[in-house]
């Protein structure tokens, strides 16, 4: 990959979304939220982003932000092109790639199911085409039992033995036996990750599976960037955006898998299947009484072909206990209003003063889960940002890059 094989339309993308690596490079990116408003700011006076390159748009960018559309910041993440040149370099080095959503090879499961709620990049390593296969997504908890890693790596094995792409994630636990299960029988698999995209192809439990043409690595966010809780939990989003099915081996009713489980249910991007075994957590037993479709050890074991069995297992309606209305009911409206008293108080707490996790959590009397859960989605709305690569979030304010914020923890 050179910077020639990439559309104007991405280049700009990258220049507006992306830190680019380098010592200096401090501006900071648009926020998803801020991103589609220039998205949409053009769109209407039949503009893309990679217009904005040329010198022939310089009015329109000039009435754009005068508007307070965007930030005043962008002439200068535009001018940011050796930086970028070099950035390619670098990526092409380590065999990273770089996509848009609108360029053709971008995945058209994503454009179609995600849209809008989707990151506008994907950066990858290894075969593109995986991302268009299809696949089963395994998935669950960190912490998961004996039976829960010997229900995964069986069932990655029946995938990777009948050419089923593996789709998961490099957490260890649940989903890091799965990788290891499908690419011990040769199958391919695709590992979304949330961060260290450039770390990961560096590491040795991958290198060989990418060599042999089994593996693809993929993020919606800029191969350096650190682990973030709510990068972890937005790319549940892409995972469930590229599989045929979806498989939760264990969840408890909190935390990352829980909220993946959650958003694919109400947004339907893949039918869900759940553990059914034995003793199962209790986050298991919710999802099921919500109306997900079990899935039991004797099941994988015995059917012909996993694919075909989990079509089959659609049609039967039986297979769906009724929802519960309860546990349906607490999921929805009170959420959601739950979420604007957070963020209306949060206004008053963050304004001045960025805050840890910790410190948002102890200060609404809330579980860190969904501490997370809510500073994720108030970043994605654009009401909270983040400061740096620092664990510091605050208020977001219209043209706030512009002002100098107080970042230390009190």
């Amino acid at each position: 990959m050179d910077l020639g094989s990439i559309s104007a339309e991405t280049k700009a993308t990258v220049l507006l979304t992306t830190r680019l690596g380098e010592m200096g490079d401090d501006l900071k990116p648009l926020s998803p939220a801020e991103f589609r408003s220039v998205q949409i700011w053009l769109k209407d006076r039949g503009l893309t982003s990679g217009d904005l390159l040329t010198g022939n748009h310089r009015a329109a960018l000039n009435a754009m932000i005068d508007e307070g559309v965007g930030t005043p910041l962008i002439p200068s993440m535009l001018e940011r092109i050796p930086k970028l040149i070099r950035a390619v370099e670098r990526w092409t080095k380590v065999g990273i790639w770089v996509t848009g959503e609108t360029d053709d090879k971008f995945p058209v499961r994503l454009r179609q199911r995600l849209g809008l709620a989707g990151f506008p990049l994907l950066f990858g390593a290894g075969r593109m085409e995986f991302l268009n296969s299809g696949g089963v997504y395994i998935v669950g908890s960190r912490n998961s039992s004996d039976s829960g890693l010997q229900f995964s790596r069986l069932l990655a094995r029946r995938c990777g033995e009948e050419e089923i792409t593996v789709i998961s994630s490099d957490m260890r636990g649940v989903d890091r036996e799965a990788i290891g299960a499908a690419g011990a029988v040769g199958g391919n698999i695709v590992c979304v990750l949330s961060d260290s995209l450039e770390k990961a192809v560096a590491a040795r439990r991958h290198r060989k599976l990418m060599e042999q043409g089994n593996l693809m690595v993929v993020t919606p966010f800029s191969p350096d960037t650190r682990f973030r809780v709510a990068n972890a939990i937005r790319v549940n989003r892409y995972q469930y955006g590229l599989a045929d099915f979806a498989v939760i081996v264990e969840t408890r009713r909190t935390g990352g898998v829980w909220l993946g489980a959650e958003e694919n249910r109400k947004e339907n991007w893949a039918p869900a299947f759940v553990r059914a075994d034995g003793n199962v957590p209790l986050g298991n037993e919710a999802l099921l009484s919500l109306g997900l479709r079990p899935l039991t050890r004797k099941e994988i074991l015995e059917c012909g072909n996993i694919r075909e069995h989990l079509i089959s297992r659609l049609t039967l309606q039986s297979d769906s206990a009724p929802p519960d209305d309860t546990l349906a009911a607490s999921s929805n409206d009170p959420g959601s209003q739950l979420f604007n008293i957070f963020c209306d108080q949060l206004a008053a707490f963050a304004d001045t003063v960025a805050r840890s996790p910790e410190e948002i959590q102890n200060h609404f009397g809330i579980e860190p889960e969904q501490a997370e859960s809510w500073i994720a989605r108030a970043i994605e709305e654009g009401v909270l940002e983040q400061f740096g690569d620092t664990d510091q979030y605050g208020v977001r304010h219209q043209n706030s890059r512009s002002r100098r914020r107080t970042t230390q923890t009190i």
